[in-house]
């Protein structure tokens, strides 16, 4: 069971009492307003920074991966090695979120992007130390992924949390903004080489290091509560069995059948069981966690969720797994058109992030979902039409159309992960999130043998998987229409 109280001390604070396996009842503290609004600032210019790093990333990675190595299969294959790492990343986050806390790993997560934006920028001419930086990057990426997203929706609460997401995402998608409008304004006046490509990763580099270190002053870290909450209920419940057990030892029964008195036996046995407490916490922080995600897939609710988004993680992996290396090998797109299609989408999502946020607010995430399914359908549709007729006009509303499909497929996918329990946030976050990035394993894979064994036949290596998101798209999109928003009861589902 699940209650709110309102604290008598202060207006801006609520208990949130939450019933224990055993059956004892523990009170967790929510954030203050205060705590709340500096949260979610720091969070905002985070987002700023990261959208503004990021965008180095998605407009220079395939033109950089194809000057030194220019085989679109092998980017794909790589693609699919990323996956695995993401699915890694996401298993060592599940273990060090309940270890450590989500600042913490959030932090280290930072840091690790960091580094792998640092080996692209001293490795520009050797594959294998740019395949290196690729797959680190991607586990870098999932680590962080959990921890920043249950701390914003801790953090914006039940109520706003599509809103609050929606806000912290219009905040990185301006950075991307910023970023590319620099990039396509050096884009006309230089010409790139790929060693100047690396140099950008610099940039990249610093802003993480600088976002670490500014989550780790300022970000109020919503499991600290917890955790230390969970410890003092349970000092509680010991302290108070303690004085009930010491009660008649104060009307005369302190001696034993002997007449020895109890009090040091007594004492001594309570450091014991202060040991065994000890112990006892310590040995479920460091608890097998794969068997932990485990018993999450034995609710249906869970398993459902995981299973459709496995299969939509799947036919979109294939549909944009060779996308940006078509466009680049087959359709000569530059530096500079690559970083104007990444302006167009940011600039779109920037416009319709916040209203996508009020709307899953509003109607519940499975809606969204299933809007964004359609919206994704329809880039699916235009995006073919382009490789048959290349009209950049063509690619330009494609990205508007994939812009607003991303404003309402982000907050919504959080609302629904997130809408469990508290303390089992992290869990079942990350275990869904295992099953998509499970579905994105084969796509960058199947993609790249597309379009290697239809490269003569353009445009079909080009559209052939794009064909193939279609297909899983009319699949998809009514069971979206049918996917509760919520498990039917929180506390059973987790």
């Amino acid at each position: 069971m699940v209650y709110f109280m309102s604290s008598q001390d202060s207006p801006e604070k609520e208990i949130l009492v939450l019933k224990a396996p055993r059956g004892t009842m523990i009170a967790r503290k929510e954030l203050t307003n205060q705590q709340r609004r500096r949260n979610i600032i720091t969070i905002a210019i985070g987002s700023f920074l990261a959208g503004s790093a990021n965008t180095v990333y998605y407009v220079f990675y395939t033109p950089y991966f194809l000057a030194i190595n220019p085989s679109v299969k092998l980017l794909g294959i790589i693609g699919t090695i990323a996956s695995l790492c993401s699915i890694g990343g996401l298993i060592i986050s599940g273990y060090l979120n309940e270890l450590l806390g989500y600042k913490q790993v959030l932090v280290i997560g930072q840091l690790s992007i960091a580094v792998s934006y640092l080996f692209f920028t001293f490795a520009s001419q050797t594959i294998v130390w740019v395949i290196t930086a690729t797959l680190l990057n991607s586990m870098a990426n999932s680590l962080n992924e959990a921890p920043s997203t249950i701390i914003t929706t801790e953090t914006a609460g039940e109520k706003k949390k599509g809103k609050i997401t929606s806000l912290t995402a219009i905040f990185g998608r301006m950075g991307e903004v910023a970023s590319s409008s620099l990039i396509s304004a050096l884009g006309i006046i230089i010409l790139f080489t790929n060693q100047e490509r690396s140099y950008f990763f610099i940039y990249s580099t610093v802003v993480f290091i600088f976002n670490a270190l500014f989550f780790l002053f300022f970000i109020v870290d919503p499991s600290v509560i917890i955790h230390n909450t969970n410890e003092d209920a349970g000092m509680n419940g010991q302290n108070n069995s303690q004085t009930k057990a010491r009660a008649p030892n104060r009307e005369g029964q302190n001696k034993n059948k002997d007449g020895i008195k109890v009090e040091d036996s007594m004492e001594q046995g309570d450091e014991n069981e202060e040991g065994k407490e000890a112990r006892l916490r310590k040995r479920r922080r460091t608890q097998n966690f794969i068997r932990s995600f485990i018993e999450t897939f034995k609710d249906k609710w869970v398993l459902r969720v995981a299973s459709i988004f496995l299969f939509d993680s799947l036919v979109w992996s294939i549909g944009f797994g060779v996308y940006f290396g078509g466009l680049v090998d087959g359709y000569g797109f530059t530096d500079q058109k690559l970083s104007l299609i990444t302006l167009v989408l940011t600039i779109t999502i920037l416009v319709a992030q916040f209203p996508g946020g009020w709307l899953v607010d509003k109607l519940g995430a499975k809606t969204l979902l299933f809007t964004g399914e359609i919206l994704g359908l329809l880039w699916a549709g235009i995006s073919i039409i382009y490789g048959f007729y290349p009209k950049f006009w063509l690619i330009i509303i494609s990205r508007v159309v994939l812009g607003m499909h991303i404003s309402v497929w982000i907050p919504a996918s959080v609302a629904l992960f997130t809408n469990v329990s508290s303390e089992r946030k992290s869990r079942v976050y990350n275990s869904i999130a295992i099953f998509r990035n499970i579905g994105w394993i084969p796509g960058g894979f199947i993609a790249g043998l597309i379009y290697d064994h239809l490269a003569t036949a353009k445009p079909f290596g080009f559209v052939t998987p794009l064909f193939i998101l279609v297909a899983g798209l009319v699949v998809l999109i009514p069971l979206f229409f049918y996917l509760p928003n919520q498990p039917p009861s929180k506390e059973k589902a987790v």
